[in-house]
């Protein structure tokens, strides 16, 4: 994935444990299976269909944006 604004934005993923959510950068989330709950510290699953979608469809997002904004300048 090239530089894009996903380099910089956060995508908040709930754990399915405790509830609560984690925030890590779209870039860190699309090359990774897990990543620890920032609260509770048990493992959440990055590839389920809802949370792949989530972050598949928020990289993409991001690398639009991404190339609007070097469009303009």
């Amino acid at each position: 994935m090239a530089f894009s604004a996903a380099d910089l934005t956060l995508l908040r993923i709930r754990c399915a444990a405790c509830g609560q959510h984690t925030e890590k950068l779209v870039t860190v989330l699309a090359k990774r299976d897990s990543i620890p709950c920032g609260v509770c510290g048990m493992l959440i699953d990055l590839k389920t269909p809802h949370n792949a979608l989530l972050i598949k469809e928020t990289a993409e997002s991001c690398a639009r944006i991404g190339v609007a904004l070097t469009k303009i300048s």
